[in-house]
């Protein structure tokens, strides 16, 4: 094939070789961002709270700090990897396996009496207390805190959400307007407002508390008012070698 066979190779185009003919004659006005009408689907920007205590877009480069959703970071959640048969100081003198559980309509959770029976013979404890029924009534290791407040809301157009979005509060504290806590994305490690208390979550709220005490035994007060060359200054030598220790 010769060079004049070659078709035409040009960098641009003028107008009028750009412009679509439709069947029913005339120009079709165009739109740059057309094509992204359909696939653009506006939600809420998500927010948090910043260091000055201001709302603030959450940076998208950094892994979250949003703790995943357990029993560890949730204390308000129950616990269901045992059931168990406590005394009335709290003891548990029988445990059982999920599978062996039922659950009442009324929301309780039971097990058959006489395997209740057999399983604190087995373990060789205390006696159980006198049922007359055929189900003997049992509670989860850790009960559901009773201010524990979730809803299921239909997900609308929120991407993933196929299941719904749940929203998760704590009626026990409330703001001024009497609006719950809300506690999703977020944690809470140990509350003392719980009920029934979770007195091994509880630990967390003493050690806590004996930190701030040692701390607190070990602060220095400066003055502000000596020379900020002096030693006792803020600006002092001693201070600047208390801050890079």
């Amino acid at each position: 094939m010769s060079e004049s066979d070659e078709p035409e190779v040009r960098e641009d185009a003028p107008p009028e070789d750009v412009v679509v003919q439709p069947d029913g004659g005339g120009d079709v006005e165009f739109h740059p961002f057309e094509e992204f009408d359909d696939e653009y689907n506006p939600r809420p920007i998500q927010a948090v709270q910043g260091e000055d205590g201001l709302p603030t877009v959450p940076d998208q480069t950094s892994a979250s700090d949003i703790p995943v959703l357990s029993k560890e970071t949730m204390v308000c959640m129950a616990d269901y990897s045992k059931f168990v048969i406590r005394d009335r100081w709290g003891a548990v003198i029988a445990e059982f396996e999920p599978m062996d559980v039922d659950r009442a309509p009324n929301g309780a959770w039971r097990v058959l009496t006489k395997v209740a029976i057999e399983k604190a013979r087995r373990a060789t404890m205390p006696r159980l207390p006198a049922q007359d029924d055929v189900w003997f009534e049992v509670e989860p290791l850790r009960p559901e805190c009773k201010y524990y407040v979730r809803q299921l809301l239909h997900p609308g157009s929120i991407d993933g959400a196929k299941k719904g979005i749940m929203l998760r509060a704590c009626a026990a504290r409330r703001d001024t307007s009497g609006a719950m806590m809300q506690l999703r994305d977020s944690g809470m490690l140990a509350c003392a407002v719980r009920s029934p208390r979770a007195t091994s979550a509880e630990i967390k709220l003493d050690e806590f508390d004996a930190e701030k005490i040692r701390q607190g035994e070990n602060r220095e007060h400066l003055s502000m008012f000596e020379s900020v060359t002096s030693p006792g200054g803020i600006f002092g030598a001693a201070s600047v070698q208390k801050e890079e220790t």
